[in-house]
């Protein structure tokens, strides 16, 4: 699995989405006002009786007013996918999904928990008390807005609400002391090497890479972005803010930031997979397990990121906030 991102908004390629607050909601409804016409019939009113023609003119259009602010909460409501489609995946095809081009919403043979996940702004192991059945069953699903031009906010709500309408999911946040890891420099201090000028070729988020021609080399990776999959780790003019991003996917734990190290570097991490748990349904993953099949001759990530960056992460307890799912079912198809 390769996984390239500029920022942590589009971690895993698809774009992670900040939480959704309720001052933030609240605003984004408010963008969704009427307007309204306050012109009176087009009758004239005779010279001799003008003003209280307008005085009347000016009593009858006050239940007006009052009618449109009454009916302005009915049009202000949760933003929702006006056609949707969902069936179930048995192909094995690449598994494909990310933020609404268009009008449409498009996921290919996606698992629940991911867009769970992706709909709360969370990361798969921060979905708690699941079945296991949202992480093995995939699921085709085509979703269609009434407007194209689909807001970051407006989709997480969008995508809320039709998981509990094709899904009947219910959950709730909620705040748990979890046990989580801290980055901090190791003994002997901090030497993740300086960015290097001409290492990688600048990015530009949301503009695909033209395609290699045949007998041309390969590209420079790109600036500011993390390379994850397994027994490798690497990336290019990047923070620390990047690197526990990258470390709490392969851990499955929240990763806390107490290096104090400011600087951009470059590294290139490999190592063996013991010590970093399949990413389980039951919530954080188990990093104690062993991946049972691995090189020998590589250090586990622990001690890659010591030798080579002078990195440590310990373990700690700490609130942790997290989707707890009370109820969720397999969908009718259509």
């Amino acid at each position: 699995m390769r996984i390239s991102y500029k920022s942590e908004r589009e971690l895993l390629a698809v774009g992670l989405f900040g939480h959704s607050r309720p001052g933030e909601r609240v605003e984004a409804l408010l963008r969704c006002g009427r307007n309204f016409s306050t012109r009176t019939s087009r009758g004239r009113v005779v010279t001799s009786a003008a003003a209280l023609a307008a005085f009347t003119a000016a009593i009858s259009l006050t239940p007006r007013w009052i009618a449109f602010a009454q009916q302005t909460p009915a049009a202000r409501q949760t933003p929702a996918f006006e056609v949707i489609s969902v069936k179930h995946n048995t192909s094995n095809a690449q598994t494909n999904w990310g933020r609404p081009v268009g009008d449409r919403f498009t996921a290919v043979n996606t698992n629940l928990k991911e867009l769970v996940a992706l709909a709360w702004k969370l990361r798969t192991f921060e979905v708690f008390n699941a079945p296991s059945w949202i992480d093995s069953e995939r699921y085709d699903i085509t979703a269609r807005a009434s407007q194209p031009n689909i807001t970051d906010e407006n989709f997480r709500l969008m995508l809320q609400g039709l998981l509990a309408d094709r899904f009947k999911l219910t959950a709730h946040r909620e705040t748990r002391e979890e046990t989580v890891y801290a980055l901090a420099p190791a003994k002997g201090g901090i030497k993740a090497p300086e960015a290097k000028e001409g290492a990688c070729a600048p990015f530009t988020p949301g503009q695909p890479q033209p395609p290699r021609q045949p007998g041309q080399p390969e590209p420079p990776p790109p600036c500011g972005a993390l390379n994850v999959y397994p027994n490798h780790l690497a990336g290019y003019r990047i923070n620390t803010a990047f690197l526990i991003r990258g470390l709490s996917e392969l851990l499955s734990r929240p990763v806390l930031d107490q290096t104090g190290y400011a600087k951009a570097f470059d590294f290139n991490l490999e190592f063996k997979m013991e010590g970093i748990a399949p990413w389980e349904p039951g919530g954080f993953g188990r990093p104690e397990l062993s991946a049972g099949t691995d090189d020998g001759s590589l250090p586990t990530i622990f001690t890659a990121l010591q030798e080579k960056l002078g990195f440590t992460l310990r373990t700690q307890k700490a609130p942790v906030e997290v989707l707890v799912v009370d109820h969720i079912e397999r969908p009718m198809e259509n």
